[in-house]
């Protein structure tokens, strides 16, 4: 599935600068939801490739339509987006964790 990118974590002390994980989004008619976090499947060269790609979208607050707390979050326009494949899905991980 292919998700929008809302946000990202950086990797603190990385030289050079690479993402820790994204925050995406899925969109709903005219609306943009919280659709989770991915933080693996991604190679260094990818991580630190995606960090200066998402530099130029860097924004202030969410671009989401109803607010979540991510206090650790560099929220971007979501104009780049990330193919993701996953076994299955958190919450029903959660509910069987």
């Amino acid at each position: 599935d292919t998700f929008p990118i809302v946000a990202f974590v950086e990797k603190l002390g990385a030289k050079p600068r690479k993402i820790a994980s994204l925050y995406v989004g899925r969109r709903e008619g005219d609306r943009l939801l919280y659709a989770g976090k991915v933080r693996s499947g991604y190679t260094e060269s990818v991580a630190r490739d995606l960090r200066e790609r998402l530099d130029p979208f860097i924004r202030k607050d969410s671009p989401l339509s109803e607010p979540v707390k991510k206090p650790k979050s560099t929220w971007v326009e979501p104009v780049l987006e990330a193919e993701v494949a996953y076994s299955r899905p958190s919450h029903i991980c959660d509910a069987i964790g």
